[in-house]
């Protein structure tokens, strides 16, 4: 844990990674949406909008993840953050009249890499912290059932024997969450071993950039890119959330963002197949030039012959 980036002038981690984050969001997107016959002036006035309905996003998802959780969750959601910013892009896009799929194709890449940076600000903040990794016994002390499955979802995978584990220090809401449960003795000045889910989050976050990376080129309809990223991040989180010790569990022992990435994988699923259908009957307006060059031979080249031929891409 380093909450502190610089103290002269003071620069907090996670405003850091934050910012990180958002730049290389830009600056991805900017890349891919010029290759996409995208104006990358778009992307510029896009951004800050993004920037202001994801920070809107991520409080209202946390507002209601309170409410649900009686005030035992954090008060920001990053799921309600990705949310409100797509749906803000989607209007931005109807309204300008930006190809929709390619918009989300220039984004899909910026995703998992701005969310592995942020991960490295929550990991130096100590925020999004994991569960316990002790003898499950050591928790008989907390009469509190649910509570302990809250911190230790899994035992046998969250004990000490788990080869990856940290502490985090006195002050950190690890330490505040176990000490106010009563499972630190006087006196230690660190929280009990947790799983480093930021890491792990970060690690999967990087390795979904790696499949877009792969798959990128073979995929045949606007909008799988962005698509993929997000049924991929929705089964990254859900397995995530079970490592995670912040969030209380609601329904069937799952957290609000396992409920909210289920619904969003369920939503994304079937946009994909909606388009599928439309794009047999309008291949010209969902397809990606390399998938006619099979049947049409059209080669790249000609994806983005016109400013009024990329408006009418869906």
């Amino acid at each position: 844990m380093h909450p502190l980036l610089l103290s002269s002038p003071r620069i907090q981690s996670y405003g850091a990674a934050l910012l990180l984050a958002w730049g290389i969001c830009w600056w991805v997107a900017r890349r891919r949406a010029r290759s996409f016959g995208i104006p990358s002036w778009h992307i510029d006035w896009l951004v800050p909008l993004l920037i202001v309905s994801t920070a809107l996003g991520t409080r209202l998802a946390g507002k209601l993840c309170q409410m649900l959780s009686d005030g035992n969750a954090n008060d920001r959601v990053l799921f309600g953050g990705l949310i409100m910013a797509t749906g803000a892009a989607v209007v931005c896009a109807a309204v300008v009249r930006i190809p929709l799929g390619r918009l989300g194709d220039a984004f899909a890449f910026s995703l998992p890499l701005s969310i592995a940076a942020l991960r490295i600000g929550c990991f130096c903040a100590g925020c999004c912290w994991g569960d316990i990794c002790v003898n499950p016994e050591r928790l008989a002390v907390v009469d509190d059932q649910a509570w302990r499955r809250q911190v230790q979802t899994m035992p046998r995978i969250s004990n000490e024997h788990w080869p990856v584990r940290v502490s985090f220090p006195a002050g950190s809401p690890a330490y505040y969450q176990h000490l106010t449960a009563g499972l630190l003795p006087q006196g230690v000045d660190r929280s009990l071993p947790v799983h480093p889910v930021q890491l792990y989050e970060l690690a999967g976050s990087l390795a979904l950039f790696g499949v877009l990376l792969l798959v990128d080129r073979r995929l045949r309809r606007w909008g799988e890119s962005f698509l993929l990223f997000a049924v991929g991040y929705c089964v990254i989180r859900f397995v995530i959330e079970w490592f995670r010790a912040d969030n209380q569990l609601l329904v069937y022992d799952l957290t609000f963002s396992q409920l909210t990435g289920a619904a969003c994988a369920c939503v994304c699923v079937l946009v994909w197949s909606v388009r599928i259908v439309l794009a047999k009957r309008t291949p010209d307006s969902y397809n990606r030039p390399n998938a006619r060059v099979h049947t049409n031979s059209v080669t790249p080249g000609m994806a983005t012959s016109s400013g009024g031929g990329a408006a009418s891409q869906v």
